[in-house]
């Protein structure tokens, strides 16, 4: 179900107050067997390789080969970059599939996020299991007039160097990612 016709929120939060774990909460709404780890949160403005090398270790622990992160979207390129030079040099992660999602709206402004969307399509992308090994970044997009979809989630797999962070130019406060022209 695409996600129409998202709004700019009246208050943004960014982040959670202390001991909500929103994340947690939304995945208590999604009939999926998941586990969840909660980290500190962080703002993704001030994310940096030793909070993203925290979230390495967990992902070296995990048994299953697929695992979702969720963090900010002003960090997700950065984490992306990351997690696919360790997917490359790093033989724990030899077959993970890492997927980063975040929103433009974070998950504590409630109807008005797209983080939800967001999560509810990672994790079916994740089950389907039809993804190989590497990392990808879950995000939504704004889809042509023609299909009448507006809002809705979009898988892109990361590959260094193609993606850029950009602010849509409607108004300025949805962060996206778009293919860097060649």
């Amino acid at each position: 179900m695409p996600y129409k016709d998202l709004k700019k929120p009246s208050r943004i939060q960014t982040m959670p107050p202390k001991g909500q774990d929103f994340v947690r909460m939304a995945l208590q709404k999604i009939p999926v067997k998941a586990r969840c780890i909660s980290l500190e949160p962080q703002d993704s403005n001030h994310i940096d390789e030793l909070y993203l090398f925290g979230i390495l270790q967990h992902i070296e622990k995990e048994p299953k080969s697929g695992v979702l992160v969720t963090l900010g979207t002003d960090a997700i390129v950065q984490a992306a970059e990351y997690f696919y030079r360790e997917c490359v040099t790093n033989p724990a992660l030899k077959d993970k599939t890492i997927v980063l999602t975040g929103a433009m709206v974070p998950l504590s402004c409630g109807a008005e996020s797209d983080g939800m969307p967001n999560l509810r399509f990672a994790l079916r992308q994740l089950e389907q299991g039809q993804m190989s090994r590497g990392v990808y970044v879950v995000l939504c997009d704004y889809q042509s007039p023609e299909t009448k979809e507006g809002w809705s989630p979009r898988l892109y797999r990361f590959e260094p160097g193609q993606y850029e962070k950009f602010y849509d130019p409607d108004d300025g406060s949805r962060n996206r990612i778009r293919r860097v022209k060649q």
